[in-house]
């Protein structure tokens, strides 16, 4: 039980993969999910010749838990997206 003077600090990931998508898609899906709150650092890993991983640290586990949610449609895209 949590009294008045303590503190709680979520450890969950904050960390989402979304997977599936091209390099060229990267700055327009950062874009994306900037909409859902702040975002921390990104980056992008090469997995096959023309598709690409997208890391996006939000600076919260509620905000990525947000974009989890509301960010799964892109355009007409719909992301592959997990923790």
């Amino acid at each position: 039980m949590l009294g008045p003077k303590s503190t709680s600090v979520d450890r969950r990931p904050s960390k989402v993969l979304v997977s599936g998508v091209t390099i060229d898609e990267k700055d327009a899906l950062v874009e994306h999910f900037m909409k859902f709150g702040e975002i921390i650092e990104t980056s992008v890993s090469l997995c096959l010749i023309c598709f690409a991983l997208l890391v996006i640290n939000f600076k919260t586990r509620r905000i990525a838990e947000i974009a989890m949610t509301g960010g799964k449609s892109f355009g007409e895209k719909n992301l592959s997206m997990s923790w």
